[in-house]
């Protein structure tokens, strides 16, 4: 449960069903960093150990353990529903074989296919997909998402759309929050991970074509990189990097705009709580 936008949804509506008086479990595969859990949403992990196997025998490992884990849970008290976001977690419960596992996707299959290089460890990462998604109940949080995953001929046995879900009153009151650490002067914002299909490349070189004076300022989760692309980029000076903050909002509320130069997003959840903050 790392600090992204997957977790922090996921994580917003475990404590609204249980404020609506459901039995909520959250179960992480292996431990980790993990932000505040809900009062009333039960949290265990899988794996508190803190070292890892190899890819494919910790993959082994989760999912054998998964599996039993399954089997105590339910000889006792069944679940109504079950769900799992994330590639390697879908991987985990596909190889574990269970059953009725709603796959949640936040995340086009497509991005997943054209972060792999080369033609061959894209056609098996499409393979494996497939064999993950192909027959099984899916929900996506955008229309986007479930007509890309048509593309990759995987055919659910039911697809559900279910937007995100934001707490409005909650996101008003943290973005009236000051931080100690905000930038003196305007600035814009990015807010997300440094990876390749956020294209932090594309909005350096948006902001050093602007013509604006403003400063950047990124919440991302590797500050270090995004610093020293954009010194390749000549911004010393115009760009700051921080880590992962647990109330952006009030980073969010203060600048002059937020930026967003993703190829491509699942639902872009920060463009609407810019909005809302």
């Amino acid at each position: 449960l790392g600090p992204n936008g997957v977790t922090y949804s996921r994580i917003r509506y475990a404590g609204e069903l249980a404020s609506r008086g459901h039995s909520v479990t959250i179960l992480a595969l292996v431990r980790g960093e993990t932000p505040p859990i809900p009062d009333g949403v039960a949290f265990e992990t899988l794996d508190p150990s803190t070292t890892r196997l190899s890819g494919l025998l910790q993959q082994i490992k989760s999912a054998l353990q998964l599996r039993q884990w399954f089997e105590r849970a339910m000889s006792t008290r069944p679940f109504d529903f079950v769900s799992c976001s994330l590639t390697p977690a879908d991987r985990v419960v596909a190889r574990a074989g269970l059953g009725n596992v709603h796959h949640w996707i936040h995340i086009a299959t497509s991005e997943l296919i054209a972060g792999v290089s080369g033609p061959r460890k894209r056609r098996r990462r499409s393979q494996l997909l497939r064999k993950i998604y192909h027959g099984k109940p899916v929900i996506g949080v955008s229309q986007g998402v479930l007509d890309d995953l048509a593309k990759l001929n995987a055919v659910p046995s039911r697809a559900t759309l279910v937007h995100n879900g934001y707490d409005v009153s909650r996101i008003g009151k943290l973005a009236a929050e000051t931080p100690g650490d905000l930038p003196s002067g305007p600035y814009y914002i990015h807010v997300g991970r440094f990876a390749a299909a956020k294209r932090h490349d594309v909005l350096y070189e948006a902001l050093k074509r602007s013509g604006s004076a403003h400063k950047l300022l990124l919440l991302t989760d590797k500050p270090g990189e995004a610093m020293e692309l954009a010194r390749s980029h000549g911004l010393d000076g115009r760009v700051a990097a921080l880590s992962f903050r647990d109330n952006p909002f009030a980073y969010m509320a203060k600048a002059q705009a937020l930026l967003l130069s993703s190829d491509l997003e699942g639902f872009p959840n920060v463009l609407v709580e810019s909005l809302i903050s």
